[in-house]
């Protein structure tokens, strides 16, 4: 049945706010909690129980995030200065218990309505608002926004593996990405495991997985080019005593590519001799984590040769932790036979990764070379006949990427165009924030922006503050509407494409240009500039009274 129309153009029973928000990680909390300071009447909604984002819903055995403390955090004060972790990089666990001192200190639940998945959004030609539709899709909840958020992150749609057959198989099938609530390796002890995937989760699962199987078949099509982490204890007393300079560090994010305490050599590689390399290498793998990655010579993503060097420094380190020879040419391939160049599709962090995939109870299969035909009842059938039969199989197969949430909503712009639709050949973005036809709708941690290439709260931090200055301005300006402009949207792609085509990402074969999902469009879906060309793109805009959105007065 329609909804009934009042006469001011609004439907009945709905709640008129001035922002709702979707989604409660680190973007979601922030835009409440400075939308909300500003003094705009402001809501969030969150499908699942609680505050914390993609840690709700990746939980699976091993989940922990991969940026070290302090980065991975929120830069108020009065959440930093009274919080401690327990580790260096903290596991999903202690993650979510960091949002309930988010939400505690920042008293955010009162303006949060949690398990309430929002199905629809229709912007009004009429009354330049946002309508809304949530929770029980045969009562909804009806919210009349003149602002809607998303903030859905960039990894908020399943990619199932495009295998036949999935419904064939009668064992026990989790994914990665929605895992059952409270189930642990414990509770898998003794069972024979089946991984479909290499990626950070696969990695993860892998080590926590491997520990307790009868045994354990890891599907590999992509291998991981993973870098050893160190992640000690951290005793509340040690963090006090840098606690005061964690400002500092904070104020580094904006300053560095990936928005983290350390940044690349821009300098030109080739001012190093073969031994000042090898050295400088040496140097940046002894730090463990991202370093290899992020403070390793620029050049590594621009110029084939200095990759090539990286390249074959991994292997050389790499090689000789995977004793066998058959697991070692499919895990740890030589330079000639890399499946792609260094960094550009994602590492990964391992623990004692190598370790697990060195036991005899764990066999590891090429899917590059022996594709999974179908699921068979007892588990999958390959290319060449043979049968591998498991009770349990774990999908690491990844999202949907940057774009997959936003299309599982229906969000329609003016004159009732989907976003489907309008983003059917690719994603369209100005500043990686808005889109054109979409008035008031604005998204942050998602297509277009640093996103994948950085720290994700370093991201979100930047343009969440953006956000609010920009509202505040149409809001004192009496701002009716404000939305991307046609013509800036075209040429902000167009800066996306150039930006990335000038690196060896572009030619990555995985979710950074969107080929992991079939039929998706390829593009570029991060600004691959780094986050201070970032910052100056935002300066810009807002210096010349945000140029690149189209301002209508009230």
């Amino acid at each position: 049945m329609a909804p009934t129309a009042t006469t001011n153009g609004h439907q009945a029973g709905q709640q008129e706010i001035d922002c709702l928000v979707v989604g409660g990680g680190f973007a979601g909390v922030q835009l409440l909690y400075t939308m909300r300071k500003q003094g705009f009447n402001t809501k969030l909604y969150e499908a699942m129980p609680g505050f914390g984002g993609i840690w709700r819903n990746a939980c699976y055995p091993g989940a922990r995030v991969d940026s070290e403390l302090p980065i991975y955090g929120l830069k108020f004060p009065e959440v930093y200065r009274n919080w401690s972790w327990s580790q260096r990089y903290p596991d999903y666990k202690e993650i979510r218990k960091y949002f309930d001192h988010v939400d505690k200190v920042l008293e955010l639940s009162k303006d949060c309505q949690f398990n309430t998945r929002v199905h629809s959004a229709h912007w009004n030609d009429e009354t330049s608002r946002w309508d809304i539709t949530a929770g029980d899709q045969q009562n909804p909840t009806k919210i009349s926004a003149k602002y809607f958020f998303l903030c859905i992150g960039f990894a908020a749609k399943i990619n199932w593996p495009d295998i036949p057959n999935r419904d064939r198989y009668k064992g026990t099938l989790y994914h990665s990405g929605f895992w059952p609530e409270g189930l642990e390796p414990e509770h898998l002890r003794g069972k024979s495991i089946g991984l479909v995937g290499t990626g950070a989760s696969g990695v993860q699962i892998t080590q926590a997985l491997g520990k307790v199987a009868k045994d354990m078949t890891v599907f590999v099509r992509t291998p991981n080019l993973t870098l050893p982490m160190e992640n000690p204890k951290m005793s509340k007393e040690t963090q006090d005593l840098f606690r005061d300079g964690w400002d500092a560090v904070y104020e580094k994010r904006n300053k560095t590519f990936a928005g983290f305490h350390y940044d690349f050599d821009y300098d030109d590689w080739t001012r190093h001799t073969p031994e000042q390399r090898e050295a400088f290498y040496e140097d940046i793998w002894s730090r463990k984590g991202f370093h290899f990655w992020l403070e390793t010579y620029a050049d590594v993503y621009f110029k084939k040769d200095c990759n090539d060097t990286a390249y074959a420094f991994w292997h050389k380190k790499t090689a000789p932790m995977v004793k066998d020879e058959k697991k070692r040419a499919i895990l740890v391939p030589p330079p000639d036979k890399a499946h792609h160049t260094f960094g550009t599709v994602r590492p990964s962090l391992q623990v004692d990764y190598y370790d697990i995939l060195n036991q005899d109870n764990v066999d590891v299969i090429s899917v590059k070379e022996n594709p999974i035909k179908t699921f068979t009842e007892t588990g999958v059938e390959l290319s060449d006949g043979k049968k591998v039969d498991f009770e349990v199989l774990a999908l690491a197969t990844g999202y949907d990427t940057h774009t997959g949430g936003f299309l599982q909503i229906d969000i329609r712009g003016k004159g009732g165009k989907p976003l489907t639709e309008h983003w059917k050949e690719g994603c369209k973005s100005q500043l990686g924030l808005a889109t054109s036809g979409f008035p008031n709708m604005f998204f942050a941690y998602g297509p277009h922006g640093p996103t994948a290439y950085s720290n994700g709260p370093s991201t979100t931090d930047i343009q969440c503050e953006f956000l609010a200055r920009m509202l505040n301005w149409s809001k004192e300006n009496n701002i009716k509407s404000i939305e991307a402009k046609p013509k800036a949207e075209q040429a902000f792609v167009k800066r996306i494409d150039d930006l990335s085509k000038a690196t060896l990402f572009h030619q990555s074969h995985g979710w950074y240009m969107g080929r992991n999902v079939k039929g998706k469009p390829v593009q570029a879906l991060n600004y691959s500039g780094g986050i201070p060309a970032y910052i100056k793109d935002l300066e810009e805009s807002e210096a010349a009274g945000y140029s690149g959105f189209d301002a209508v007065k009230a």
